[in-house]
């Protein structure tokens, strides 16, 4: 949000055109570029001409995005937060099933491992001074197959 005059906040245009800065990223940053390069070589005039250039194309995309800025977010721009709360809902409702997901997969890997180690016939009581290695090693092998997966988990 940006203040405008009489202090009102409203939206910046590269909320709803951010194609536009996007397309222009490459140019822009080559003349950055450039007019580092002219300095560094002792060329004013050069770097002059670079940074003329760049202002021209900062204008350009300022005014595309001010001609480009439609009626329809002006007409939306107060109810959208009532629209976009279902996505919101919607990605909390993700988030919280991709934790309980993550804590039944931890807790499987977990019994999992204790089941091989009694399997392999070690006694209970060097399986729970391990405890603490045996989630330790799940937790980071469920975090491996869910990062594996594109499946980021902070645990917050």
């Amino acid at each position: 949000m940006q203040p405008v005059k009489g202090g009102k906040m409203t939206h910046s245009n590269i909320t709803y055109f951010p194609s536009v800065r996007l397309a222009f990223d490459k140019v822009t940053r080559t003349l950055d570029n450039l007019i580092t390069e002219a300095e560094k070589n002792n060329l004013p005039a050069v770097a002059e001409a670079y940074r003329q250039a760049f202002t021209l194309i900062r204008q350009g995309i300022e005014q595309i995005e001010h001609q480009g800025e439609s009626t329809l977010h002006k007409h939306l721009e107060n109810e959208m937060k009532e629209v976009l709360a279902i996505a919101h809902n919607n990605c909390t409702e993700i988030k919280t099933n991709i934790e309980d997901q993550f804590r039944e997969s931890l807790e499987a890997v977990t019994t999992g491992i204790i089941r091989i180690l009694q399997k392999k016939h070690l006694n209970d009581q060097y399986i729970s001074n391990m405890k603490q290695e045996i989630e330790t090693y799940a937790l980071e092998e469920v975090t491996n197959i869910f990062s594996e997966e594109g499946i980021g988990f902070s645990g917050d």
